[in-house]
Order: C-alpha cells, then sequence, then structure tokens
C-alpha cells in the first residue's frame, strides 16, 4: 500500500511547497501533440480514427478519482449525477466541479476554456494566494490560460516539458548515466537515419526486427515496425519526400532502435519537488497493445533486486531532470526482456500518467495483499448507454468497501462521449479496475466482464489481453 500522507498533499507538498495549497486541475490529455508542433522539424502524419479525440477529450473525468474535495476540476461537461453518487458511496470525496460553458467536443479542456470567456470569468474569481491551475502537464495553451486568468500554474514551463519529455532526451540521459538501454540511435538528419539503419541491419539479417519512433510521438502515433531493408526504404522515401516538399523543414526527430522481444512491460513512478529530492512512488506491469498503453497490473512481478535496480535508476533519472529544470510527477516506461534483462528508460513521461490516475484507489483500496488490473474496453453502442443502466445489469460484479472486491467504474464520461455527433452507432470506451485477492480472482472478473460488455453491445468491443506469463525469468 502506498505512504499514508494521501497523493494530493504529497503532491502540492512537492510542487509549492505547501499542503494547504488549492488545486484547479486541468486533464490535458494527450498534450504532447501540442509540444510537437515545431514548423522546422518534419512532421510525421497520423491518422486519428472516427471519434476517438472527442473520447480522448473526456478522459479528463479519470481525474474525478484524483482530486480532493478541497480542490476543483474543470470538465467539458457535468458529469452524470448517478455515476457521481456512486463514486460518494465507495468513498470518494469530491472536488468542486467547473464545466466549461459551451463545449467543443474536439477541443482539449485548455482549448475549450480559451473559446469560452464565461468559463475564464469564473476561473478569475478563483484567483486567490495558494490557488494554482495543476494539469496532465503544460503546453503554451495552460500558459496563456495562466497569463489570462492571473492564475499561477504549479508546474515547470512548457519550454521544459517539451525537452524533458522527446524520446531523445531519454537515450542521451541513459548514456550520460551508463544506464542500460536498447541499442539504437538519436537522428536528426535523414542520413543519421540511415547510418543508424546500416549500423542496425545485421539485426535484420538474422531475422529481428527495428523500430521508429517520432520523438515526441502519443499513444503509438508515429510508430514503425521495420522487419527488412525494403520496408526501411520505403520509409526513407516517404519521409524525404515529405522533407523536400517543405522548405521550412531543416530538421527530423527520430529514434530507431532494436526491437526487444519482452516478458512484460513496466511503468514505474516518481515525484520530483522544487528543491530537487526524489521520492519513488510505484512499479506496475503495464498491458500495451501496437505501442499504446491500455491498462496496468497492481503489483508487478520484479524480485527485490530488480525493485532495487529500478528504484537507483528513478533516483538517478530524477536528479538528471531536476538538473534541467523539471519538477513534478515522472512517469518512465521499461521493459523486461525474454532473456531476463531490464531496460529501466525507454521513454520518460514527464507528466500524469494514467497509472498516475489509480494512486488514490490504491491507497485507499489496495493493500499488499491484493492484486488488481486497470484497463479500458472499446466499445461500440446503437444508443446511449445511461450509468443506471450499466450499473443494474452489472451491480453483482461491482466493487464495495465492505467487500473490498470487485469492478470499479474509473471514468463513464468516455463511454457515450461520441454520442454528441449523432452518428448511430457510435463508438464507446469504458474505463475500469477490477480489484481482487489473487491474479487468478483478477483474470476470472475480468472474464466475465467482458462477456457481459458482449451481451450489452451486441458483440462489438476490443479490448487488450493480460500477457499471462506464469513467471517472469530474472
Amino acid at each position: 500500500m502506498l505512504e499514508k500522507i494521501n497523493f494530493s498533499k504529497r503532491l502540492k507538498r512537492f510542487l509549492v511547497d505547501n499542503e494547504n495549497a488549492q488545486f484547479i486541475y486541468l486533464n490535458n490529455f494527450e498534450v504532447e501533440e501540442k509540444w510537437n508542433s515545431d514548423k522546422d522539424v518534419l512532421q510525421f502524419p497520423t491518422i486519428t480514427l472516427g471519434n476517438s479525440n472527442v473520447i480522448v477529450n473526456r478522459m479528463e473525468e479519470l481525474g474525478l478519482l484524483l482530486v480532493t474535495s478541497s480542490d476543483f476540476i474543470v470538465l467539458k461537461e457535468k458529469p452524470d449525477s448517478d455515476y457521481l453518487i456512486y463514486l460518494r458511496e465507495i468513498g470518494f470525496k469530491l472536488p468542486q466541479i467547473i464545466s466549461v460553458e459551451d463545449n467543443h467536443p474536439e477541443l482539449n479542456i485548455t482549448e475549450n476554456i480559451l473559446q469560452c470567456e464565461g468559463t475564464i470569468n469564473k476561473l478569475k474569481e478563483l484567483r486567490a494566494p495558494n490557488v494554482y491551475f495543476m494539469t496532465f502537464g503544460t503546453s503554451e495553451f495552460e500558459e496563456t490560460l495562466s497569463q489570462l486568468t492571473g492564475i499561477p500554474l504549479a508546474t515547470p514551463t512548457s519550454t521544459v516539458f517539451k525537452k524533458v519529455n522527446n524520446k531523445m532526451f531519454s537515450r542521451m540521459l541513459n548514456e550520460q548515466n551508463e544506464i542500460k538501454q536498447i541499442p539504437g540511435y538519436n537522428c536528426t538528419t535523414i542520413n543519421d537515419l540511415v547510418e543508424g539503419f546500416r549500423m542496425l541491419k545485421p539485426h535484420i539479417d538474422l531475422g529481428g526486427k527495428l523500430i521508429i519512433k517520432d520523438a515526441l510521438g502519443v499513444s503509438g502515433k508515429g510508430l514503425v515496425i521495420i522487419d527488412s531493408e525494403k520496408k526501411f526504404n520505403q520509409y526513407v522515401k516517404l519521409i524525404t519526400r515529405s522533407y523536400n516538399k517543405n522548405r521550412a523543414i531543416k530538421t527530423i526527430n527520430i529514434v530507431l532502435e532494436k526491437w526487444i522481444n519482452k516478458q512484460c512491460d513496466l511503468n514505474y513512478q516518481f515525484m520530483i519537488s522544487q528543491n530537487g529530492n526524489v521520492e519513488f512512488n510505484f512499479v506496475k506491469e503495464s498491458i500495451v497493445q501496437n505501442g499504446v498503453h491500455q491498462g496496468h497490473i497492481i503489483p508487478s512481478r520484479l524480485n527485490v533486486q530488480q525493485l532495487d535496480e529500478l528504484k537507483l535508476v528513478a533516483d538517478i533519472l530524477g536528479k538528471e531532470l531536476y538538473k534541467n529544470g523539471y519538477f513534478g510527477i515522472v512517469g518512465v516506461d521499461a521493459i523486461l526482456s525474454k532473456e531476463g534483462m531490464l531496460y529501466l528508460n525507454l521513454e520518460i513521461n514527464a507528466r500524469f500518467n494514467m497509472s498516475t490516475y489509480q494512486t488514490i484507489i490504491q491507497e485507499m483500496y489496495i493493500d499488499d495483499k491484493k492484486v488488481a488490473i486497470a484497463k479500458k474496453a472499446d466499445i461500440s453502442l446503437s444508443n446511449l448507454l445511461p450509468f443506471p443502466e450499466f450499473r443494474e445489469l452489472n451491480n453483482d460484479l461491482f466493487f464495495t468497501p465492505s467487500k473490498g472486491t470487485g469492478l470499479l467504474v474509473t471514468n463513464y464520461a468516455t463511454v457515450n462521449a461520441a454520442s454528441v455527433k449523432g452518428q448511430r452507432p457510435f463508438e464507446g470506451r469504458l474505463y475500469y479496475m477490477i480489484i481482487e485477492n489473487t491474479l487468478e480472482d483478477v483474470l476470472a472478473l475480468e472474464s466475465i466482464v467482458s462477456k457481459r460488455l458482449l451481451d450489452i453491445t451486441g458483440g462489438k468491443i476490443n479490448e487488450a489481453k493480460y500477457n499471462r506469463f506464469s513467471k517472469i525469468k530474472s
């Protein structure tokens, strides 16, 4: 179980040196896209599927489980009143909720506020000593909102965020601090990329694969698997064409690495204070599909020696990030290879992570004797699915504090978010956790939940499954 000084107080102490400060939470998911907008850097084409951005923008409701009753949260729409009743029933002390007066579904929360004078005026009324904006991550949009309202940010500047969240920066820190990393190269020119491929080609010749990563890509965007020289040459042709089309482009930001076969993905989190203290929070196994995080398993199956190695690297990275002007929440992606090798810094996510939003639930309900899974299920619906209807269909599975186990819905706004466009059927997404006494019990209930969702949707769901290795190798 996490340290009993609750997450909110620790966060405020680390960021603004005042546990009693009031935070106004802006859960601006996928802020990374705002950092990846330099005109002189080659931008990689991304495909937005259906209403995925509308759903992503309503992921903000996950913040209800992270914010305390003394704080504020700004949301694009008012939450379902029955869902709020449910959260109170299971012990959450909810924050003061401000919803934007004019919701533009395609905009993230900060962009939306900036187009809504009434909401800006409401926020101005909250201006007071020890009141701060707390963001998922900070871009120029949040800085503009801070200037308009006179409410300071509790975070570093957008320039710092952009610098330290670059995958090339992560590799640089690994090299400087002799942290074991996957063989690969940072590439700022097409010639760098071609030379990197030449050096790694023997891995392809032996039947292996490489991966190309956009250095500021988010949620699997900008990832390309290379399994042959032919495919690499096609990729180089594509980006060379784009490069030559636009005279403003001066550079590329690409990481080229070997593809490592793994036993499991990991995500660990720590905090850095304004005076440079580093405090480790937790490590979880990650459920990853096509480079996109789909969920987590709590706890991880790492042994004591592996945990000690991970904590040592967390401390090194924390000190390096502080030297570069960063303080706050940091999540790091890592893997354990099939051969038992730990690669402890694939990518630094110096911002809130999906695992951050599970923190209060861990403090309240997941002790050392419990096991949990946090995940999402993409579903297709022909009609709105109100929360009371979903609860009635699954009430026998629901978590209660007295029982200590069961299904806990962590975000319901994303289920019906895409219905605003009037299309039928529409895509939705359910975020949930399952808390049980054993991993076997978790997986059994996960299977039941999946079957229930199939019944509700008429057989139209998509969800990643946990990689069920019986025992990881050291």
